[in-house]
């Protein structure tokens, strides 16, 4: 939570990615409850039914089941019984009670969260259609994108309807590899795609997926993320600061303005 402007950021998913880009910029005081969860496939639609619900399909003990799934073809994973293809990665709430006791936690910090009208609350979601089972390609975009924006929409639209927030609004992100943003048609058609989306309260972005085992693919990662959070006014340049490894004096030489940096240098 930004405590200057009583904002908290929200994770919807779709995996873990907004969770660890949030720790990183230290965005977020705790974990919410679908921070570390796998939910590539059905999305957005599932957290909007999920809380449209309360949450009561997602906190009892038969909750949960063992089930295989497509994303790991040659084993069984836990997830939860009514919705099948969100999978649990990070833990067992089905055979150990202190994760699950653990995820009833974090229902019910967002419920509090939810239900506060004093909190400016930004939700951040991802799309990364290539992790699911219906590959993403040129011909595909068109579908792909406007799905990323019908669940948007219905869940700004619960979400009005159950919590008439005012200060409540989604920033929702097409996610995919670095080649598929390269061409231009793909581009084009997400954004002609967005653009018909009539809430004021919806923001949609684009950028690369999370690489993995590659440093400096990495960084270009976090630093898209960051300047989308920057560009959406969800992150300041001063939480910026909080990032850079340095001594305690040159970070806040770093949050002054430049012209008396030098100054404060010599002191």
């Amino acid at each position: 939570m930004n405590r200057t402007r009583n904002q908290v950021v929200v994770s919807l998913g779709g995996g873990c990615d907004v969770a660890l880009i949030l720790r990183h910029f230290y965005l977020r005081q705790a974990s919410l409850p679908f921070d570390w969860l796998w939910n590539l496939h059905d999305g957005l639609r599932a957290v909007t039914s999920i809380i449209a619900n309360d949450f009561l399909e997602v906190r009892s003990r038969d909750a949960y089941i063992r089930s295989p799934h497509f994303r790991w073809p040659n084993q069984e994973v836990v997830v939860f019984r009514n919705y099948p293809n969100i999978a649990h990665v990070h833990g067992n709430p089905l055979e150990d009670s202190h994760a699950k006791e653990t995820l009833n936690r974090r229902i019910d910090r967002l419920t509090r969260i939810l239900t506060d009208p004093q909190r400016e609350i930004v939700f951040v979601y991802y799309r990364r259609f290539d992790e699911g089972p219906e590959l993403l390609c040129e011909s595909t975009v068109a579908d792909r994108t406007q799905k990323l924006i019908d669940e948007s929409l219905e869940f700004m639209e619960m979400m009005d309807r159950k919590y008439a927030h005012p200060k409540m609004r989604l920033i929702s992100v097409f996610s995919t590899d670095e080649p598929f943003l390269s061409m231009p048609s793909v581009v084009h058609q997400f954004a002609k795609n967005a653009r018909r989306c009539a809430m004021p309260t919806i923001d949609f972005e684009w950028l690369i997926a999370r690489p993995e085992n590659n440093r400096r693919a990495g960084r270009h990662w976090k630093n898209q993320w960051r300047n989308l959070l920057l560009r959406q006014g969800v992150m300041s340049r001063v939480d910026l600061v909080k990032t850079i490894p340095l001594s305690t004096g040159r970070r806040i030489q770093q949050m002054l303005p430049r012209k008396f940096r030098n100054i404060a240098s010599q002191i």
